[in-house]
């Protein structure tokens, strides 16, 4: 995420309103999650947190990596492997959309996915080889950002 040198884009992660719900995750071994970022669960290991992966059929989209106030050695604006993350299931957080995006107000939400794509791990108004998430986004885009309102688990 570009934090430095773009302001808006430094807000990515963080809630809108004060209806919200957050898990805690741990954070897998090997992965780091910037604010933002989409948050992936294995149906069969619901307490660790995955990226998603469009290979990967067993994961299901759970929420958005929130920005933590907690500083760790050398994560200022990410979670590392094996820290806990706060994860937004339900609520309005800003997150990073995919390039090219601006006037997206109320439209469908879904993330890309696929690791090959220079948008991975952003939001995207595109259903072709997306994930659904089953949100809108709620404003339009502004340098990369805009806000999307998650639903919870999907």
């Amino acid at each position: 995420m570009a934090a430095y040198g773009n302001q808006d884009a430094g807000i990515a992660g963080s809630l809108f309103g004060t209806d919200y719900d957050i898990e805690t995750k741990v954070v897998l071994s090997g992965v780091t999650f910037d604010f933002g970022e989409p948050v992936f669960v294995d149906a069969g290991v619901e307490d660790v947190a995955y990226s998603g992966d469009s290979n990967d059929a067993s994961l299901k989209f759970l929420g958005v990596a929130v920005v933590s106030h907690r500083s760790y050695d050398g994560s200022e604006d990410q979670y590392v492997e094996y820290q806990d993350m706060n994860v937004v299931t339900r609520g309005q957080v800003m997150v990073p959309v995919a390039s090219g995006l601006s006037t997206i107000a109320n439209a469908p939400a879904y993330v890309v996915d696929d690791r090959s794509s220079a948008d991975y791990n952003t939001f995207t108004t595109s259903n072709s080889g997306t994930y659904d998430i089953g949100g809108y986004f709620r404003s339009n885009a502004s340098d990369g950002i805009a806000r999307v309102e998650l639903r919870g688990l999907k």
